[in-house]
C-alpha cells in the first residue's frame, strides 16, 4: 500500500495529516512571527550601521544588483484616484490669428514661438473650380 492511500497512520488519502494529529507537534504559535521580528530587528540595526555605505558601494560596483533591489522594493502597482480641476478666465482680444497666437504664448510663458507664415490660397482654389476639367 502507498502512503497516499490512507494506510499511513493519521493521514488522509491525499497524505495530509488528519485534524488532531499530535505526534510531531509542529511549531509553536508565534514562533515564526518571533523569528521574523528578530530578523527584522537585526536587519534594522545593521542598516543603521552601514546601510547607506552598502547602497553606495553596490550602486557603484554592481549596478545590476542595485537595480534589482530597487525594483524589488518598489510597489508593483500604484493605484491613484485623483481629479484635476483647472479654471481659467482667459480672455484675449486680438486683431488676427497671429496676434492671438503671440498673446497666448505670452500668457503660458512661452517665449519666441515661431509662427508659420503662409499666404492666402482662396483665389487659387476658386480659380481651379472655374477651370473646366481636363480630359
Amino acid at each position: 500500500m502507498s502512503p497516499l492511500d490512507g494506510s499511513a497512520a493519521g493521514r488522509s488519502k491525499t497524505g495530509q495529516f488528519l485534524p488532531g494529529h499530535k505526534s510531531i507537534g509542529g511549531r509553536k504559535r508565534g514562533s515564526r512571527n518571533l523569528l521574523s521580528e528578530r530578523f527584522l530587528g537585526d536587519l534594522h540595526q545593521q542598516w543603521i550601521k552601514s546601510g547607506k555605505a552598502v547602497l553606495e558601494a553596490v550602486a557603484k560596483d554592481e549596478p545590476a544588483v542595485f537595480l534589482k533591489v530597487v525594483a524589488g522594493v518598489m510597489p508593483r502597482l500604484i493605484d491613484i484616484d485623483a481629479s484635476v480641476s483647472v479654471h481659467s478666465e482667459l480672455s484675449i482680444e486680438a486683431r488676427d490669428f497671429a496676434d492671438a497666437y503671440k498673446r497666448w504664448g505670452a500668457f503660458i510663458g512661452a517665449k519666441g514661438l515661431p509662427l508659420i507664415e503662409a499666404e492666402v490660397v482662396e483665389d487659387v482654389v476658386e480659380a481651379e473650380e472655374d477651370e473646366p476639367a481636363a480630359g
